[in-house]
């Protein structure tokens, strides 16, 4: 392989990572955005929890008003790799509900309205759904039980 060769090769190298760093910055700021607009607010704090991750950067942390979240989530290990997601422990009980709490989804919904690309009434639709069946799933077990 020729020196030229090489150093194109690396050049183009650089040019695909730095491009897949910036696609997956876009992506996981849409994906935060979307995930904000649709979670529900008392003080804040959820809101300002969502945040994204990547190897070597991080954004979304307490970059709203009302009450600060008190930590950040864990820096992926690997290059290409961006995570999404909360830090508050009662995040997963407003996402999915309790025996007591109808969910009020926010990750879902924006995973389907920016991954899946659907509309905001598809992907309410397709979380419904989903909760339906894991409902009916759930009474079914319950009911096989009770013989």
């Amino acid at each position: 392989m020729s020196t030229l060769t090489k150093i194109l090769k690396g050049s183009y190298d650089v040019y695909v990572k730095d491009a897949t760093t910036q696609s997956l910055i876009v992506i996981a700021e849409r994906f935060v955005a979307e995930a904000k607009s649709l979670s529900p607010i008392d003080l804040g704090q959820l809101r300002n929890a969502i945040m994204y991750t990547l190897s070597k950067m991080q954004g979304g942390f307490n970059d709203n008003s009302g009450e600060s979240a008190s930590f950040e989530i864990r820096k992926p290990s690997k290059d290409n790799e961006a995570y999404v997601g909360f830090n508050l422990l009662y995040g997963i009980y407003q996402e999915f509900g309790t025996k007591t709490m109808k969910p009020q989804p926010f990750m879902r919904l924006a995973y389907e309205i920016i991954v899946n690309n659907k509309s905001t009434l598809d992907a309410i639709a397709e979380i419904n759904r989903q909760q339906m069946k894991l409902n009916l799933s759930n009474y079914t077990r319950k009911e096989s039980y009770n013989v």
